[in-house]
């Protein structure tokens, strides 16, 4: 695999843990209950899960045909 897909896949999947732990906190605050908690079962509810590797999947993919329509790849 090229050097530069791996760092972009683990800065995409970074990202989006980021951004899975940031909505979480949000729906928690909006929903009035504690963000540790709400984050605690985040990480342990399985749809949350199988979004993770479903979306690094898409992005990894769409980040392969977008370097092959611009001749990079």
């Amino acid at each position: 695999m090229d050097r530069s897909l791996v760092r972009d896949t683990a800065v995409v999947g970074a990202a989006y843990l980021a951004v899975l732990v940031a909505i979480g906190t949000v729906l928690a605050l909006v929903g009035g209950t504690d963000p540790a908690a709400y984050l605690a079962d985040l990480f342990t509810d399985p749809l949350w899960l199988l979004g993770i590797p479903v979306g690094l999947y898409f992005g990894v993919t769409g980040y392969r045909r977008t370097r092959r329509q611009h001749g990079e790849a």
